[in-house]
């Protein structure tokens, strides 16, 4: 097992130097597996034993006691700090790492509650349609959210509608299944269907904007 000291990240993107030492890494040993981890002192990577690799549950119970602890504790001061710097400001440091992510969370979640209890709507749109257009602007940011990181990864693979052929998405979906039958993810391309519904998702939101109140 090797472990790499620490490298301060830029902007939340990794530095040269680390994409140079994984590359190292992976020349020193072609047969196991590089893990770049994102802490609160920067970036680590480590290489994981194949031994390990072969049994998930071992493999994952390795990594917690030789590193996941260690991050978990490591993190508290950041996690508290970003605690209530969101319940003075709405935001935190660390959350413009991915800031992008944060606010398609952010104004996804809001709006699923907006819709709950709707008492206003535009004065040019029935209940029904409002409520069909605010669908529509929960798709997007919902996607938007899968598309920049989300629960699992980048889980959508989007690319703009003008620029959508089958052939791009054939790659994709083959590229998908390739990495969910070796990391057990769920990663897809978007069709072009979704992108279309995503892409007029955010034009509804930047139309109908200053209607978002109750």
């Amino acid at each position: 097992m090797v472990n790499i000291e620490p490298i301060e990240p830029v902007e939340g993107k990794a530095p040269e130097k680390i994409v140079s030492e994984v590359v190292r890494l992976k020349e020193l040993h072609p047969n196991e597996e590089i893990i770049v981890e994102m802490a609160v002192d920067g970036l680590k990577t480590y290489v994981i034993p194949e031994q390990h690799k072969k049994n998930k549950f071992g493999g994952e119970c390795w990594w917690w006691i030789r590193h996941g602890i260690w991050s978990w504790i490591s993190d508290r001061p950041r996690i508290i700090k970003s605690f209530f710097q969101r319940g003075k400001r709405g935001w935190a440091d660390s959350d413009t790492w991915s800031f992008d992510m944060y606010l398609a969370r952010v104004i996804r979640d809001g709006l699923i509650y907006f819709k709950k209890d709707l008492t206003s709507l535009p004065h040019n749109l029935t209940k029904e349609q409002w409520d069909l257009i605010l669908n529509d602007i929960v798709f997007t940011f919902d996607c938007a959210w899968k598309i920049t990181g989300g629960p699992f990864g980048d889980e959508l693979k989007y690319i703009k509608s003008a620029d959508y052929t089958d052939e791009w998405y054939n790659k994709m979906l083959d590229i998908c299944k390739s990495l969910n039958e070796k990391y057990d993810c769920s990663d897809r391309p978007m069709t072009l269907e979704e992108i279309k519904r995503y892409e007029n998702g955010y034009k509804y939101f930047a139309e109908y904007f200053l209607d978002l109140w109750n």
